[in-house]
């Protein structure tokens, strides 16, 4: 059974609000997007999701933590992890 998500995407200030409907893991089509980089967006974000994580450490003998940052983005599911 196919499924349409709208969704907004991020990779540029123009925001194309886009259509997409899948099976699965499987994309069936792309609406509303003004460029491929939007296309592609859309079918990583509905089927596999990933995501840049920061976060701040504390240091062992030192009063302020560092910052930190995921080298690549990270499946959106092992966040937590």
């Amino acid at each position: 059974m196919a499924t349409t998500e709208i969704i907004t995407c991020i990779n540029c200030p123009v925001g194309c609000r886009m259509e997409v409907t899948h099976e699965g893991e499987t994309v069936l089509s792309v609406k509303g997007n003004t460029c491929k980089r939007g296309d592609a967006y859309a079918r990583q974000e509905c089927v596999a999701p990933l995501r840049m994580v920061t976060a701040v450490a504390p240091v062992q003998d030192r009063e302020t933590p560092v910052s930190l940052k995921t080298r690549t983005p990270i499946p959106k599911k092992l966040i937590d992890d």
